[in-house]
């Protein structure tokens, strides 16, 4: 049985077994909660027309819900590129392949990192042509798809998200469907494991789980606000109390940003590998392209630092308005050495081989990258494996070692506590 050697407060040593247990977690997990499912996803962009979102002054994208848009015009080349260029992927696909938003995404994005594609340069030729638009600064090719990931990104992270997983004033005795999975969470607590969460999904489902119900004193995200320099302007709305006359009040505050740290220091770390709808990069001098968790009703970003003079001085910064989140089957593969994101799986490679089971749960095992740790940290050192899913997984790394992983063909929330203790922990 393999140990870990933990860097824990001096006061948490003693209650640890020096065990850990590992979980990957994929887009199953979201699914009883009510997130739409990949087929969705693509059928959503599909059918996407120039009305049906709104690019807001601020670059901001939203979802237009039959709202006329009064800034329209301003955006209408933008709208117009977006919805024609996801028409000819279509229309040139090979017969019988459906639209795959990830495969899609792999098809752009190399052309806009810098690899050829003549098919991508003809048609933005031939558009800029239709719409006697010049090929130069924001219409040239490269901010043709600048514009438009800016666009296809905010779309995709406003499907992964719900209303409840922004409000943070509140704490959850009970969180259905997941009560019995949070109960277990506990238990292993209570019986001196830590506990690794390494997902890959992009919403902050897991996220508001683990910080809302009563495993928020022993979860860490390696983000933290203290020290941070990171500011923003949240804007907030509120009607006037005994002013009748007076139905909203519009004020903005600065309120500090966590920003990631990579220290993981409680008994329940969560690591979201792809990135997280919630996440975004500062493009700030002097910064390498530091991660913030951005509030709910946050817009413009600031650095506190020193001028000249050694005062102390509100910066604005330039902040993506897309979130960071890793997409595409190959793209993303890129992106495993990227600083941020090479240190997120520094401790994936280092805690699976370390961990005495790994528990996985809505995951595949399609993803090539994520499929190499798995084999050389898990699979190769005879690690036990456990996969809950209500349907049997399909992908090449599951098929391959069928045998030596026992799955479970059941409901996450049909799970009961005993027999996760059962399935994790024999």
């Amino acid at each position: 049985m393999s140990t870990i050697t933990l860097e824990l407060p001096e006061e948490s040593e003693e209650t640890l077994n020096g065990k850990s247990i590992c979980f990957l977690i994929g887009s199953g997990f979201s699914v009883p909660y009510g997130f739409v499912k990949v087929g969705d996803i693509n059928q959503m962009f599909v059918d996407l027309g120039i009305d049906d979102f709104i690019i807001m002054p601020d670059r901001n994208v939203i979802f237009s819900n039959g709202q006329e848009d009064p800034n329209g015009w301003m955006n209408i080349n933008q709208r117009h590129f977006f919805v024609e260029f996801i028409e000819h992927y279509c229309a040139n696909l090979p017969d019988g392949e459906n639209f795959h938003y990830e495969d899609f995404y792999d098809y752009y994005y190399s052309r806009y990192r810098g690899e050829d594609n003549a098919v991508i340069d003809n048609f933005c030729d031939s558009y800029r042509q239709k719409y006697k638009i010049d090929n130069n600064g924001l219409n040239d090719t490269v901010n043709l798809l600048l514009s438009f990931n800016n666009i296809f990104t905010q779309l995709l992270a406003s499907k992964l998200t719900k209303r409840k997983l922004y409000e943070n004033g509140v704490h959850y005795g009970n969180y259905h469907p997941y009560d019995n999975f949070i109960s277990y969470l506990n238990y292993l607590v209570e019986e001196g494991y830590v506990i690794h969460l390494f997902t890959l999904n992009h919403d902050i489902l897991l996220d508001h789980i683990c910080s809302h119900t009563g495993l928020w004193e022993y979860y860490s995200d390696g983000y933290d606000d203290l020290g941070s320099p990171f500011y923003g302007d949240l804007i907030n709305k509120e009607k006037a109390d005994g002013r009748p006359d007076i139905e909203e009040i519009t004020t903005a505050y600065k309120v500090r940003l966590k920003t990631f740290t990579n220290k993981f220091e409680n008994q329940i770390r969560l690591y979201k590998l792809h990135g997280s709808i919630d996440t975004h990069i500062m493009g700030i001098k002097g910064f390498d392209r530091p991660r913030i968790k951005n509030l709910f009703g946050v817009h413009d970003y600031f650095v506190e630092k020193k001028n000249e003079d050694d005062v102390l001085i509100y910066e604005r910064s330039m902040g993506n308005t897309f979130p960071d989140f890793l997409s595409g089957t190959t793209e993303k593969l890129r992106s495993y050495g990227d600083p941020y994101y090479s240190q997120l799986f520094e401790h994936l490679e280092r805690e699976l081989p370390n961990c005495e089971k790994l528990a996985v749960i809505g995951y595949g095992f399609w993803d090539s990258g994520i499929n190499k740790f798995l084999q050389e940290g898990i699979i190769d050192k005879g690690i036990d494996v456990s996969v809950i899913d209500p349907y049997e997984p399909r992908g090449p790394l599951y098929i391959a070692h069928k045998k030596a992983i026992r799955h479970y063909e059941k409901d996450l929330k049909d799970v009961t506590v005993g027999e996760f203790k059962t399935i994790v922990i024999q």
